[in-house]
């Protein structure tokens, strides 16, 4: 339902012409909203962005059938779409591919396999990377691109099993046993499939940056202890929920609690999961809302389980401040940035309140206008304290402007 709905909106395939259904907007658009999604629900989000996964690669190097038949269907919620490139034996190189597909007449004839397809098991259609010249040297010269459609005699997907998380897209191995599909099903030139990838990866690498981006946005909280320009020591785990509270993430807790609430609780892991993610931190405390705004507003109006749910939050973060501090050994600046660290006085002011000890003096005056680019201590305070604005999204454009920049990997 939230998938077809998103398509209604107009959210799906919204960098396709308007002619497919699209929105006839650009990448940067697409990135936003992916962005977005992931900052409300990382899952959810990775799975709208994702629903068409591949279909780019029509948009940009299929022919004008392939287009018209595939595209809208997409951008309408009607289908989803894969990109069958990985392979067991050689994961995310493709720089060679045991999948190969044979000339026969009008037609080519696909046997091999793909494994780790996202959507694999609900997609209509693959778009799939095969070798095409196996005496080519190097391989990748070789290699093409091609739409199967997924109801094809010979296809067949196999859900990969549990994972550790994403389960609301579908994982699986497609195989492919004698597959027939039309000379036409061929995406853009023949011999040209690896580099069609390529250009392909360049806008969806971009795109799973700003699903990251999207999710640590939102309402996720982390500390990073910084010596002559690199990080020493973060508050960041194998996970998200390690390190500090959070809008609806617990941050570190005693594990001991884990395990009396699958022992005596009868808590499933997926219960547990989406307890420790979605109902815990400031939400969970508080009993009213993830957004320290709301939570501010509450205890002004003496609701003590939001008062209780902002202490929390302010006794973890000088606790992990500390631990910071530690691995340091000693402070020269306290920087805030982002959500909470940019938007919230009290939160600031109440921070640095149990670091007096090191002389940080912090200008009441100045945090209260809550200045951005900004020293907000004293002159005569021995530890800076700095407001940033957040700029995550244009340093993922740095790295991938350097990354696109440094020419094309050894061997093309």
């Amino acid at each position: 339902k939230i998938w077809k709905k998103a398509a209604e909106l107009g959210f799906i395939g919204i960098h396709f012409p308007e002619k497919y259904s699209g929105q006839g907007l650009g990448v940067l658009e697409n990135i936003l909203v992916a962005e977005e999604f992931c900052s409300r629900d990382s899952t959810i989000g990775s799975a709208l962005i994702l629903a068409g996964f591949g279909s780019e690669c029509i948009l940009r190097f299929g022919n004008d059938e392939l287009k018209e038949k595939f595209l809208p269907p997409v951008a309408e919620g009607e289908m989803l779409s894969a990109g069958a490139f990985t392979e067991a034996d050689h994961g995310s190189d493709i720089t060679f591919m045991s999948t190969l597909a044979e000339s026969d007449g009008e037609e080519w004839v696909i046997n091999g396999s793909k494994i780790f397809i996202t959507n694999g098991e609900l997609a209509s259609f693959f778009c799939v990377l095969c070798q095409t010249d196996p005496e080519c040297k190097p391989t990748h010269r070789g290699m093409s691109l091609f739409l199967v459609e997924a109801d094809r005699k010979g296809v067949s997907a196999t859900d990969v099993g549990d994972k550790m998380g994403v389960r609301m897209m579908s994982t699986a191995e497609i195989t492919f046993k004698n597959v027939r599909i039309p000379a036409s099903n061929l995406i853009g030139k023949q011999g040209k499939g690896f580099y069609h990838v390529l250009e392909f990866f360049d806008e969806s690498r971009i795109l799973v940056a700003a699903q990251a981006l999207g999710t640590a946005q939102g309402a996720g909280c982390s500390l990073a202890a910084v010596r002559n320009g690199r990080s020493v020591d973060t508050t960041m785990g194998f996970t998200p929920l390690e390190g500090l509270m959070m809008g609806s993430r617990c941050g570190t807790i005693d594990p001991g609690i884990l395990i009396h609430l699958l022992r005596e609780e009868g808590y499933s892991a997926d219960r547990l999961e989406d307890l420790l993610n979605r109902e815990s931190g400031l939400l969970g405390i508080s009993g009213l809302s993830d957004d320290m705004r709301q939570i501010l507003s509450a205890i002004e109006n003496g609701n003590s389980r939001a008062r209780l749910a902002f202490e929390t939050f302010i006794h973890r973060l000088r606790h992990h401040i500390g631990a910071m501090i530690a691995s340091l050994g000693g402070l020269d600046a306290l920087a805030f940035t982002a959500g909470i660290g940019e938007n919230s006085p009290q939160v600031r002011a109440d921070a640095c309140a149990g670091f007096e000890f090191l002389s940080l003096k912090l200008d009441q005056q100045k945090n209260a206008q809550s200045p951005v680019d900004c020293d907000i201590a004293e002159p005569d305070s021995a530890v800076r304290v700095a407001v940033v604005a957040a700029r995550e999204d244009w340093a993922i454009a740095q790295e991938c402007w350097k990354l696109a920049r440094s020419g094309q990997a050894p061997g093309l």
